[in-house]
């Protein structure tokens, strides 16, 4: 049955012209939408953690600029290279929290 609904749909020069661009549009959607999820799991994933549970344990979130300037310096070593990033201009010690806690409050403060 499958080989007769084929052959019928294929065998209208009109259908398969309608067809064919459909076909196209939908493969180049399929494309599209892969590389958004594609690109979406690439962020969530482009920091991975060592550990699951470590998300539950903030640790120096205030460094993140200095993490992006070079991601290659580890974490013990943030605190200079944030202090650095002060020191020429590029960041400033108001962007630092200790905690989770501590930038929620900041946040809420409306300060």
């Amino acid at each position: 049955m499958h080989e007769a609904a084929h052959r019928l749909l294929f065998s209208n020069k009109v259908a398969n012209d309608v067809v064919g661009r459909w076909r196209v549009r939908l493969t180049f959607l399929k494309i599209v939408l892969v590389q958004i999820v594609l690109a979406v799991l690439m962020t969530l994933f482009g920091h991975p953690l060592m550990y699951p549970l470590l998300w539950l344990l903030p640790y120096r979130i205030g460094w993140h600029l200095a993490h992006h300037v070079d991601s290659g310096i580890p974490f013990r070593n943030l605190p200079e290279c944030h202090r650095a990033l002060v020191e020429a201009g590029y960041a400033s010690d108001a962007l630092e929290y200790p905690s989770y806690r501590a930038l929620w409050s900041r946040l809420c403060s409306g300060n």
